[in-house]
């Protein structure tokens, strides 16, 4: 892209809020896991340690 005139710079990821009135909101993701049933503790445990 330099050759033809264009930068590109490049920073740190931010995470951006948002705001309800004056509250501000988390973000959130959902996520839908299809595993068995014996498997499903292990599951969320694994999904609840990513935070």
């Amino acid at each position: 892209m330099r050759r033809e005139g264009f930068e590109i710079q490049v920073s740190a990821p931010q995470v951006i809020f948002k705001y309800e009135g004056n509250q501000k909101t988390e973000p959130i993701e959902q996520v839908i896991i299809n595993v068995d049933e014996k498997l499903s503790g292990a599951v969320i445990d694994m999904v609840a340690n990513k935070k």
